[in-house]
């Protein structure tokens, strides 16, 4: 793993469990679910950045330097995966969803330009109509946000109870007896 995406996964870890013990003790479900959400979109775009590197050296083939890179890409995927899903409880599907779809390529996107050289098409024009478009788009998610009622984990859902309480499903194995399994959906 080169000297740069040791850094960047570093700083990544960093960022993210700063976002979750943020997150943590937030005591307001939306803030809670967004922290997560933006903890998400940094592991994603982390992980996406990180392929690229690795992709641009397979012509080579996977050799042992190459490794450590891999093993980054395969664990920020899937503490992103965790991320986003544990940002819906308490905050809905809409909100947490369009911070993590603004989160990831915004920061994959500082990511190339800070570090990996890229640049913006257009020049001054573009990055004018890059920023504008996030502004939008960070707006967007503030607005889902602030008119979203926080998703209460125990709500009440139809039958009686709460989706706290365990709920039982039939078991296809056991049809015949009528018997069921638990099946909890919190």
């Amino acid at each position: 793993m080169a000297a740069s995406a040791q850094w960047l996964s570093a700083i990544a870890v960093i960022a993210i469990v700063a976002l979750a013990v943020t997150a943590r003790r937030a005591t307001s479900p939306m803030a809670r679910s967004l922290l997560l959400a933006g903890a998400a979109g940094v592991a994603f775009a982390v992980s996406s950045v990180l392929t690229k590197t690795v992709m641009i050296d397979l012509p080579a083939g996977i050799t042992g330097a190459s490794l450590p890179s891999l093993v980054t890409i395969a664990v920020l995927a899937v503490a992103g995966q965790l991320l986003s899903q544990h940002s819906y409880r308490g905050g809905g599907l809409a909100a947490p969803l369009a911070m993590v779809s603004v989160a990831n390529p915004v920061v994959a996107g500082a990511i190339g330009i800070l570090l990996l050289g890229d640049g913006v098409r257009m020049g001054g024009a573009g990055v004018v109509l890059a920023v504008g478009a996030v502004v939008v788009t960070v707006g967007g998610v503030i607005g889902l946000a602030a008119h979203t009622p926080a998703g209460d984990a125990a709500a009440p859902v139809r039958g009686g109870g709460t989706t706290r309480d365990t709920v039982t499903a039939l078991d296809p194995d056991n049809a015949d007896t009528g018997r069921s399994a638990p099946c909890v959906f919190a």
